[in-house]
């Protein structure tokens, strides 16, 4: 069964109708800070290397499994309904899918919604404004083909060498990252996140060691802002990456 091609082309559907005219996240005139080396070459770099910071992988870029770990996640995503039923439906739904547990091993589905649907959903919007400030023809289909590519990468260095049933990529490629795609087509929802709650993208910048072989400082991890009514300089704030933290920023009168 050959679908994520299609599913990707299915999704950006509603996309086609979007006010192209107006850009909610990305900035074309700003030139300094991540924002001006902001392109879909650095957001695959950090989409894809992502997990070789969760200290459970090698940073060396040589000694990856990538033929193993995209072949497996390729049979999984290919054959889902065959590998979720060895892996056992109910607990696919109630870890992956909703959120039905509470327990720290079972809250898989905590980064499918802050993470795919949320984060990389507004990325998608963002690159597809990149792909239009710079002339590229259906700069929504480029956008959701770029996500694909990182997405797909990252699954298969989270999968590794493991060859067999593997639910997680399932999730995520056939559920969550496409519907990230839905949501952030429409110009309500980014007018909200871009205007009324602020989401932000807070990736890293990669860095490549020759001498050592590694890739170090590689990441996605976005920020989440809500301008307190009652007092001006004050917001809540949420992050969220390799780990997340909750509390209140503030902004001085002077901009710093």
């Amino acid at each position: 069964m050959k679908i994520p091609i299609l599913l990707v082309l299915l999704m950006v559907l509603p996309s086609m109708g979007q006010d192209s005219t107006r850009y909610f996240y990305y900035h074309p005139g700003q030139d300094y800070g991540t924002e001006s080396v902001f392109n879909p070459g650095t957001v695959i770099l950090n989409g894809t290397f992502d997990i070789l910071r969760n200290g459970a992988h090698s940073k060396l870029l040589l000694e990856q499994p990538y033929e193993l770990g995209m072949r497996n996640v390729w049979n999984n995503i290919t054959h889902p309904i065959a590998n979720i039923r060895q892996y056992g439906w109910k607990p696919f739904i109630s870890e992956e899918i909703f959120p039905l547990h509470l327990n720290k091993n079972q809250v898989r589905y905590l980064p499918n919604y802050m993470h795919h649907v949320l984060g990389s959903g507004m990325l998608y919007a963002k690159m597809a404004e990149w792909y239009d400030a710079h002339g590229t023809p259906y700069p929504h289909v480029a956008s959701a083909l770029t996500s694909y590519v990182y997405h797909f990468m990252n699954e298969a260095l989270e999968n590794g060498s493991y060859q067999g049933s593997n639910t997680d990529p399932i999730a995520d490629l056939l559920i969550f990252d496409p519907l990230g795609i839905i949501v952030f087509s429409f110009n309500a929802v980014n007018r909200f996140f871009s205007k009324d709650v602020l989401l932000e993208d807070w990736s890293l910048q990669p860095v490549y060691n020759p001498w050592s072989g590694k890739l170090d400082n590689a990441g996605q991890q976005f920020v989440l802002k809500y301008k307190l009514p009652w007092f001006e300089q004050w917001s809540v704030f949420t992050y969220w990456g390799i780990n997340g933290i909750s509390g209140l920023s503030y902004s001085a009168k002077n901009g710093l």
